[in-house]
């Protein structure tokens, strides 16, 4: 999308040779992008089976949209309703001249010498100026001088009237006359008190006038367009059932397509709407499509709201993070304002602060509440943010065999640890393995099962996996030495573990039966890790 947009600023024009260039530099960021992730491509095997229509009763209520979305919702819609009731920047300093309604004249530098040129060059650019205009009143308080980067200047006021330059838009690389002799600035304006526009120049501005009157205005389109969002929204709401937050973020989605494209060339502005904007598209697409997986049935939008959440989450909050500073500029720029104008404004602003104040305090309970709760009141509290530290008061004899473990094991040689009679998913199965990143016959079975659910198309890659569970509590629980010895070389496994989650799992077996036919090589705190026999 980005390159799209790049290459259309640097065209402005649709033509084979912008479709061509698009086309090159998509194709060869795909290309890269598959080459360098080859190893994955050619042998992930998907667990998506398909993409699904959200049903009526499986989108989104809004009060848990909110909950998420509020304080990022409340930002860009402000930013929002900032660049809808703002101009669109000139994109060089030539239109800063014809938005202030001088589209003919442009000023002229001369110096002492009497030589003149334009202080725009046909290029758009500053003819060696670098400065700022200041306003006549306040330039005559110094003697009609103006200061610049090349030195003092006077002023030769050609009109009451007065355009604003800023530095950014006269800004010039080229620095010959910086150090000449003293310039004179003439500034000529249109609609001069001195010179009034001669019956020629006022018949052209009425032609003009006249021949723009007759093609639609900006102003128009945008009007339109936003009737047609609201009419699509309407409508949207009386055909989609249980669709307000759908049609919400969609508006929201529309109107910054609208102004993402209105302020294309701010390009700061735009791309920070073009940021937010494609963040609550993505919101949008998951009320209406969802990828199929293994919840399909019972939670079919949860694993699709779950990753693209994410990107909508980091996207909004960059998004946030720049769009204040376009807030804030819109806050600054209103202290011109007067009367009533002035007052409104302020009142504005100050209800703006309160809101953006009270959901950004409102944010900060999460992290306090929340952690509190899901990390079980800080039962096992460390105050270390290495995972494993929690062990050594939870499961002391736990952390020390892993911690030997990863000092005294080499390579990626398979352990077997107990298996949960339910899958041990979001339990204490699978802590050897996790922590110390050696392979065992099964982790969490519901995980597993989630990810390798096409892969289990293939009736001996199905049968092999709901064979694993069972053959690891045959291991613990067969009092036939060669039983398990013949399970543990079909695995391949070097390591038997043997702590209190195993002692636990199979009460019922004499666990301590291991040491008459396989070598202990750890013993300590209630842990004991076996050696399997001819494997290394």
């Amino acid at each position: 999308m980005c390159i799209a947009l790049q290459q259309w600023l640097a065209y402005k024009r649709f033509c084979f040779e912008l479709v061509l260039d698009v086309f090159t530099n998509c194709a060869s960021l795909a290309a890269l992008s598959f080459f360098f992730y080859a190893p994955f491509y050619l042998n992930f095997i998907s667990p998506s089976q398909g993409v699904g229509i959200v049903g009526a009763a499986d989108r989104s209520p809004i009060s848990d949209e909110m909950l998420i979305y509020g304080t990022f919702m409340f930002l860009f819609v402000s930013l929002l309703l900032v660049n809808l009731l703002r101009d669109r920047s000139p994109a060089s300093p030539a239109d800063a001249f014809q938005l202030a309604g001088n589209p003919g004249a442009l000023p002229a530098v001369t110096n002492a010498s009497g030589d003149q040129k334009p202080l725009i060059g046909a290029n758009g650019h500053a003819n060696g100026y670098h400065g700022d205009f200041t306003h006549p009143d306040d330039t005559s308080k110094s003697g009609n001088r103006l200061t610049t980067t090349s030195g003092s200047h006077a002023v030769v006021q050609g009109s009451q009237q007065f355009v604003a330059i800023s530095r950014a838009l006269l800004a010039s690389t080229d620095d010959k006359d910086a150090g000449s002799e003293e310039d004179i600035v003439e500034i000529p304006l249109a609609h001069s008190t001195s010179t009034p526009p001669t019956q020629s120049e006022e018949a052209e501005r009425e032609e003009t006038t006249s021949s723009s009157a007759g093609r639609p205005h900006w102003l128009t389109v945008r009007f339109v367009s936003q009737v047609l969002i609201i009419a699509a929204a309407l409508l949207t709401l009386v055909l989609l059932k249980n669709s307000l937050w759908f049609v919400i973020v969609g508006c929201i989605t529309a109107l910054g397509v609208e102004l993402t494209l209105y302020h294309l060339d701010d390009r700061p502005r735009a791309f920070t709407l073009l940021l937010g904007t494609v963040a609550f598209a993505l919101v949008a697409l998951t009320e209406i499509f969802y990828l199929k997986d293994v919840f399909a049935g019972n939670f079919p939008r949860m694993n699709t709201v779950f990753k693209f959440y994410f990107q909508a989450w980091a996207l909004l909050a960059i998004t946030s993070g720049a769009g204040m500073y376009f807030i804030l500029e819109s806050f600054r720029s209103a202290s011109s304002s007067i009367g009533m104008h002035l007052w409104v404004r302020r009142v504005g602003q100050t209800v703006w602060s309160v809101v953006f104040l009270l959901l950004l305090l409102a944010g900060m309970v999460y992290p306090l509440v929340g952690t509190y709760q899901r990390y079980n009141q800080f039962a096992q509290r460390t105050n270390s943010l290495n995972g494993i530290d929690y062990l050594q008061s939870y499961s002391p004899g736990d952390y020390y065999a892993i911690q030997w473990l990863n000092s005294h094991v080499e390579g990626s040689p398979v352990i077997v640890e107990a298996f949960g009679p339910l899958g041990g998913d979001y339990s204490d199965y699978g802590r050897i393995s996790a922590f110390t990143g050696l392979p065992t016959l099964i982790g969490w079975a519901g995980h597993e099962y989630q990810w390798r659910v096409n892969w289990l198309n293939n009736d001996s890659f199905a049968a092999d996996f709901y064979q694993r569970g069972s053959d690891v509590n045959r291991i613990y629980t067969s009092k036939d030495p060669q039983t398990v010895l013949s399970i543990l070389a079909r695995y391949q496994a070097t390591y038997l573990y043997v702590g209190n989650l195993e002692v636990a799992t199979y009460a019922g077996s004499d666990l301590s039966r291991f040491r008459q036919f396989m070598p202990i090589v750890y013993q300590a705190n209630g842990v004991t890790i076996y050696k399997v026999p001819g494997n290394s």
